[in-house]
């Protein structure tokens, strides 16, 4: 459900919140209704996951790396998240003498053997998702049984030519199986 006031997120008063260190606030929407295991959950909070973003684990939290557009929205009506979101890896990660809450990013290397190798083939994230999450046998005519995963990953092609991580959904309707797969950002680096 999408915030539809400046309190849902922000509290009681919007101009004194720091939410510089509260993950509370994000988490309300995109950890425990969704899907998003950046603090190392699996939808639901049902289970934990294999692990937490490398991100969380620094102490990162979400708006150190999404600007305000990406979280209060620009004006414009997106089909897909995906199309929302501006930030990339790079933005930290080839930038050099960059530091996030005074701490040294690493940097992209392009002298790494599997990155000469493929170049801008892959998106950071096809190698570089410590795991992905999958949703197996999600009934949807009951909304009773579904499982998510961690144990399965997979890669496809988008649109821009890259490869990227994609999702997994199993669903049974009808006693009809379904599945899909959709690109997919884990925050599971």
């Amino acid at each position: 459900m999408p915030a539809t006031t400046c309190e849902k997120c922000h509290g009681e008063d919007p101009h004194e919140e720091d939410l510089s260190t509260n993950m509370t606030t994000c988490d309300q929407c995109h950890f425990k209704k969704q899907t998003a295991t950046f603090i190392g959950d699996m939808p639901m909070h049902k289970k934990k996951g294999p692990h937490a973003d490398i991100h969380y684990e620094k102490g990162l939290t979400c708006i150190d790396c999404h600007n305000a557009e990406e979280l209060h929205g620009d004006g414009n009506v997106y089909t897909s998240q995906l199309e929302a979101v501006t930030t990339k890896c790079e933005d930290c990660h080839n930038s050099p003498g960059k530091t996030v809450k005074d701490m040294s990013v690493t940097q992209y290397s392009p002298d790494i053997d599997a990155h000469k190798t493929h170049g801008d083939k892959l998106d950071c994230t096809a190698c570089h998702s410590g795991w992905a999450l999958t949703c197996n046998n999600c009934h949807l005519d009951t909304r009773k049984g579904t499982q998510p995963v961690s144990d399965e990953f997979y890669l496809g092609v988008v649109a821009d030519g890259k490869t990227k991580p994609f999702i997994k959904m199993e669903a049974i309707c009808d006693d009809t199986s379904h599945r899909g797969y959709g690109e997919w950002f884990s925050h599971t680096q």
